[in-house]
């Protein structure tokens, strides 16, 4: 009756929202429900939507961690503060394309997480600093002023996003560097880090799909995904040289004791 066809032309504005008319034809109208190119944005659309809703919290271990031990060795400043500056450009470069959200969403909930992890990491190692301010109130005014003014023109956005690949590379060598040089990464959430990797690499796809294979973005996600995956390593091969060993003397003592008894 009509309450059915109400419910049904509900249901099929809402799917038309996320996948688009044609697919929303396949799949409802023609009950085509394994159309390659439907399925393959269907899925596309759900890695999406998860990578934005797991990123409202995932650099949140990182944060936990820092608060916990009130120690910031081992977490570089300057890459955290490249990550940023990329995800800034990504939000301004989005949103002047009217980009979907579910395409970069994740970069709004980082770049949110990061400014809370840049200033933990300024707290626990000696405070804020007149240099540490300034680059901290140039960086917001930036942020604010590409995401917000709408007035940097498109062919701009488009080179501040080429840069995020050297940004992006930039970043994640000084931290792999850093955890090389001083082999302490007690500090860095491997959650956080495992999380990074596998983001940056459903972005690869869901880049390709949506954004009809834009170049410079699957590039960035690719080259991301492949160096936040070495980092992860780094953190199991460096942490698991840092576990305490058993103390050998243990056993000795027991032994001892049960002599003098």
């Amino acid at each position: 009756g009509k309450g059915w066809s109400n419910r049904m032309d509900v249901i099929e504005a809402q799917v038309g929202a996320f996948l688009g008319q044609r697919c929303t034809d396949v799949f409802l109208k023609q009950y085509d429900f394994f159309n390659t190119e439907c399925l393959s944005l269907l899925v596309s659309k759900g890695l999406g939507v998860g990578i934005v809703l797991g990123s409202i919290a995932y650099k949140l271990p990182q944060v936990l961690k820092l608060m916990q031990k009130k120690d910031s060795t081992g977490l570089d400043l300057q890459a955290m503060v490249l990550e940023t500056l990329a995800c800034v450009f990504t939000i301004a470069y989005s949103v002047a394309q009217g980009a979907a959200f579910t395409t970069f969403g994740e970069s709004v909930f980082i770049t949110l997480q990061n400014f809370a992890i840049m200033y933990l990491i300024v707290i626990y190692s000696g405070g804020f600093k007149p240099a540490t301010i300034t680059g901290a109130f140039f960086l917001l005014s930036v942020s604010a002023y590409l995401i917000f003014g709408g007035q940097t023109p498109i062919e701009q956005l488009r080179f501040l996003v080429g840069c995020n690949l050297p940004l992006v590379i930039v970043s994640r060598l000084k931290q792999m560097y850093n955890n090389f040089s001083t082999r302490n990464v007690a500090n860095l959430s491997l959650i956080t880090w495992v999380l990074n990797a596998a983001g940056s690499s459903a972005r690869v796809f869901t880049t390709f799909r949506e954004l009809d294979g834009d170049f410079i973005q699957v590039a960035n996600y690719g080259i991301a995904a492949g160096l936040n995956a070495l980092i992860v390593m780094q953190i199991l091969y460096y942490g698991s040289k840092q576990a305490p060993k058993p103390k050998k003397g243990g056993i000795t003592k027991k032994r001892s004791s049960r002599k003098d008894d």
